[in-house]
């Protein structure tokens, strides 16, 4: 190995043992895995869990509403609501549903608001099917916080439109709702 280190340009070790005693005591101390604690922020939590159910039905991509004066979607109207709402939340839990033909869940409850927000960015139109399942959301909103205890439980739902595809009708889910102690707020758009 010495020729080819000398080939190379490199000190032979044998003629520097200091230098073979500093790379022996930097590899003991990478292998110790040395770390800086840093305090984590604490956040406070206000007791509220929050879930938005967003409407990605087909009819959300008419464009009757104007931000900054430039005509635009009802859905990226309801999305910088929903973007201005959730970077407005300290302490709360937020989660998102999306419902158009069906419903799933974008984003579990959770205090990490950047991941809503990117739950709520990477929402599209026909990606849940094209129809309005309301119940659907709403209900599957309610599964969300079914276990949550959290003293105040919040539905909030955004959509343009009437109940036209789903299992069950939009009264029986407000119904469960106020059965399980939560509040549903709509926002109601179009």
């Amino acid at each position: 190995l010495a020729p080819a280190g000398e080939a190379a340009g490199l000190p032979d070790l044998r003629d520097t043992p200091w230098l073979a005693a500093l790379a022996w005591v930097l590899l003991v101390l990478a292998l110790a895995g040395p770390r800086i604690e840093r305090q984590a922020d604490v956040i406070p939590a206000s007791g509220r869990d929050i879930v938005l159910a967003l409407d990605l039905s087909g009819s959300m991509e008419q464009q009757d509403f104007i931000l900054d004066g430039q005509p635009v979607s009802r859905l990226d109207a309801v999305k910088q609501t929903a973007r201005a709402f959730v970077a407005g939340r300290t302490g709360d839990r937020i989660g998102l549903v999306i419902f158009g033909g069906r419903a799933y869940v974008a984003a579990p409850l959770t205090y990490d608001m950047g991941a809503v927000v990117q739950a709520i960015d990477e929402a599209q139109i026909g990606i849940s099917g094209r129809g309005t399942a309301i119940a659907d959301g709403l209900g599957l909103a309610i599964r969300r916080l079914d276990g949550s205890e959290a003293p105040s439980r919040v539905v909030v739902l955004l959509s343009d439109g009437v109940d036209t595809s789903g299992s069950v009708p939009a009264i029986e889910a407000a119904r469960l709702a106020a059965a399980h102690g939560l509040r549903v707020h709509t926002i109601a758009l179009g």
